[in-house]
């Protein structure tokens, strides 16, 4: 992986986890797009459902994303007890996001794209 440079101490430090999880959402997007056009000749409507599967898994992956940086956010600012109903709110929610963007859809990729290619035999 990419090393960067941290400018204040001279020190390498690791990439930041956001910039991993955002390279994530292009190359899973990128690779239906790529596919798509191997695999429309077997079925154009499970392609073109493939790719609409991994950009709604990229989606709510980065939804995922900015609900932690939301709790973050909140939590540097020094929301007292009055955050605490909204703090809730958002682990709940990212909890849900996080089940839903890296648990449920990947499968239903996983399943189009299975298929697609069993039928194409390769």
């Amino acid at each position: 992986m990419l090393e960067i440079l941290n400018r204040s101490s001279g020190r390498y430090a690791p990439p930041d986890p956001i910039h991993r999880s955002q390279a994530f959402l292009l190359a899973g997007i990128g690779t239906a797009v790529v596919l798509y056009p191997v695999l429309k000749r077997q079925n154009q409507a499970a392609a073109l459902g493939l790719v609409g599967a991994r950009v709604l898994e990229s989606a709510t992956i980065f939804a995922g994303i900015v609900i932690l940086m939301s709790m973050v956010t909140l939590r540097q600012a020094g929301a007292g007890a009055g955050a605490l109903t909204t703090g809730t709110a958002l682990v709940a929610l990212h909890n849900w996001t996080f089940l839903v963007g890296q648990g449920f859809i990947p499968g239903v990729c996983a399943l189009l794209l299975g298929t697609l290619l069993y039928r194409s035999r390769l």
